[in-house]
């Protein structure tokens, strides 16, 4: 800075020293330290300035926060050319070239400064121009308290609170959270002054938890971080499950004939329970399974005849976790196996004439509980002796037989029934001989020749006499004609009758007494006649 040289040698020493100490001022608050003229420039001179011409100032801002730099744009209008400005004011002395601006600075404390520009020679024209100075920012100082819910000790997995409430009308910002050093991630904005951070998974430990806030304006609010809240973790001591084992086997049936087999399921309640199943019988362990879902099997095959008594331990995995438990009793018994039954009946009939009723009786052995029936005619039964079995038409029929008890079926029996046809009637046809004999009185043997085998005889012999013999004799003692019958039967019926007529003529009567040949022997026949005999079919 420099004092500028004064035109007129009759201004006071005192002037020139107070223009010192205010251009010294000055150059304590401009950031550049223009020429100075001496207070009373204007009015100390005596005719070194001419009137006429206008000056302008304007401020780059007329609101100012307190010590900010600005600066002041000058013009000049009308009169002879100037050769600078000078500002003064509120404690200021600034010189300007023509070209301007002046860089200014406002006064520390707030209020309104009024300026004054004059020209630093060749006019005495002036103006003036005012700035505000704003009141600086208050900063707000905060407090930062940290809460940790809910209060340690806890068991692990942990999930504490961390709530930070900050102190100071208005802050805002956010909190950081940390454990020691540690982040623990993004921070959380301020809402109403509180600020929160849920954690999870927090394992057994110690930690060291603040709170840090950050203000959104670091004009407006100090950070502020609070002290350390010592939290601790605890290892979780685990909590045992109380479990229970019931035993169920299938078949559910408590009988069986040996061989038998059976499937053990032992059910485990007790969430998560892990751990095997041991199976018994009695005392006698029968393996291990291990326990999947809540359930373990084991299956029992070839079991022999005998009484059991079956039941279940289970044994946890984990001691610390899980209870053992037992399960009841199932009682079990294996019978000796019997043979199945032996299969048989009897028939009525095996053959016969259509149509042929057969009557079936059951014979079986073993004792059979049920009985199946085949007839061989599309026909078939479950009675044990079933109704009559009925053949209409002539053919081979099987007839079969199955039987079953507990113990299984019976290989099948069977017997074949034959039917035929009802044959043709067959009846005999009758036919006969007769041989007349040699002596009197005339006999006549006659003689059956019937065919198809009869079985008895109807004879008419032709004089009032009948006969059932198959051959019978005839007498005649008459000259006459005789029919003679004969009708033939067998089973199937009488057959045909056949005919023969007997002819019996007299050749002559002989009287010994009167004729050529008497008692005397002289050839006669006395009392007999002749007889000629002819058969007519």
């Amino acid at each position: 800075m420099r004092i500028n040289s004064l035109k007129r040698k009759n201004i006071p020493k005192v002037a020139v020293l107070a223009a010192g100490l205010t251009a010294a001022v000055v150059a304590v608050t401009m950031t550049t330290a223009p020429a100075q003229a001496s207070p009373g420039y204007a009015s100390a001179c005596t005719d070194c300035h001419t009137a006429g011409g206008s000056v302008a100032a304007t401020p780059s801002s007329a609101t100012l926060a307190p010590g900010a730099a600005y600066t002041v744009a000058l013009a000049f209008t009308g009169g002879s050319s100037p050769v600078g400005y000078w500002i003064s004011g509120n404690g200021a002395s600034v010189t300007a070239s023509n070209a301007g601006p002046a860089s200014m600075t406002a006064p520390a404390a707030a209020g309104s400064y009024t300026y004054t520009v004059w020209m630093r020679s060749g006019v005495v024209a002036s103006t003036t121009y005012t700035i505000t100075v704003a009141a600086a920012p208050v900063v707000v100082t905060t407090t930062t308290a940290l809460a940790v819910t809910p209060a340690s000790p806890v068991v692990a997995p942990a999930s504490p609170t961390l709530k930070a409430t900050i102190t100071g009308t208005g802050a805002a910002g956010t909190v950081e959270f940390f454990n020691g050093t540690t982040s623990l991630g993004t921070p959380s904005a301020i809402s109403a002054g509180v600020a929160s951070k849920t954690l999870t998974g927090v394992v057994a430990g110690s930690y060291s938890y603040t709170a840090k806030f950050v203000p959104t304006s670091a004009a407006a609010f100090t950070p502020s971080t609070s002290s350390a809240s010592t939290y601790t973790v605890t290892a979780s001591v685990p909590t045992v499950v109380t479990t229970t084992t019931a035993l169920a086997m299938s078949p559910t049936t408590g009988t069986a004939v040996a061989p038998a087999a059976k499937t053990l399921t032992a059910t485990v309640t007790g969430a998560g329970a892990a751990g095997n199943v041991e199976f018994f019988n009695g005392t006698t362990s029968l393996g291990t399974s291990p326990v999947a879902s809540g359930t373990a099997t084991t299956a029992l095959t070839a079991i022999a005849a005998g009484s059991y008594s079956y039941h279940s331990v289970f044994t946890p995995t984990s001691a610390a976790a899980f209870t053992s438990s037992t399960s009841g009793n199932l009682a079990f018994t294996a019978t000796a196996s019997v043979p199945a039954p032996t299969a048989s009946f009897t028939a009525s009939a095996i053959s016969g004439i259509a149509p042929l009723a057969v009557t079936l009786t059951d014979t079986s052995i073993g004792s059979p509980t049920s009985w199946l029936w085949t007839f061989g005619n599309g026909s078939s039964s479950n009675a044990q002796n079933p109704p009559v079995a009925n053949y209409t038409a002539a053919g081979t029929y099987d007839v079969t037989l199955i039987v079953s008890n507990a113990n299984g079926a019976s290989a099948p029996a069977t017997k074949t029934i034959t039917v035929t046809d009802v044959p043709g009637v067959v009846v005999p046809v009758s036919s006969f001989t007769s041989a007349a004999s040699a002596t009197d009185p005339l006999t006549v043997a006659e003689t059956d020749t019937s065919s198809e085998t009869p079985t008895s005889w109807a004879w008419d012999l032709g004089n009032n006499t009948t006969s059932t013999l198959q051959s019978p004799p005839v007498t005649y003692t008459t000259a006459d004609t005789y029919t003679v019958t004969l009708t033939a039967t067998n089973a199937n019926g009488a057959g045909t009758t056949a005919t023969k007529t007997v002819t019996v003529t007299s050749a002559g009567t002989h009287d010994g007494d009167n004729g050529h040949h008497g008692d005397n022997g002289h050839g006669g026949h006395h009392g007999w006649f002749d007889r000629f005999i002819s058969w007519f079919s």
